[in-house]
């Protein structure tokens, strides 16, 4: 039985913005709202199509999200569309915080898709 998995972690996320505690609580919103839109697509599950994608998007003050750009293919055209689509699922975002004090965060995340086999 194969096991589609999207690894849990790595949602990894580079903002372009220092570091500081709400920056990082945001992110991590962020981040778990992707995390429950991604998914597999069935037909590159069943094909063992596997890969790496990353993405550069922006969220607007209010959280939608605008400019999606892919920064790296995984190969597989269907990953591609899926790491989009994913991103338009988890849009809108909740508001970025007034302790941030910026208008726009561009942020760039990197989805793997692996298929892990079981015996």
């Amino acid at each position: 039985e194969k096991l589609a998995l999207i690894k849990p972690e790595p949602v990894e996320i580079r903002t372009s913005n220092p570091s500081n505690e709400a920056m990082l609580r945001y992110q991590d919103i962020v981040k778990q709202r992707i995390e429950s839109a991604r998914h597999y697509p069935s037909w590159a599950r069943k094909q063992n199509i596997e890969g790496e994608t990353s993405i550069k998007f922006t969220i607007l003050s209010d959280g939608v999200v605008e400019e999606i750009n892919l920064i790296r293919s995984s190969g597989f055209q269907i990953l591609d569309k899926e790491t989009i689509a994913t991103i338009q699922r988890a849009n809108p975002f909740p508001p970025i915080p007034k302790e941030i004090n910026l208008s726009s965060i561009q942020m760039e995340i990197f989805l793997i898709f692996t298929l892990k086999f079981d015996k």
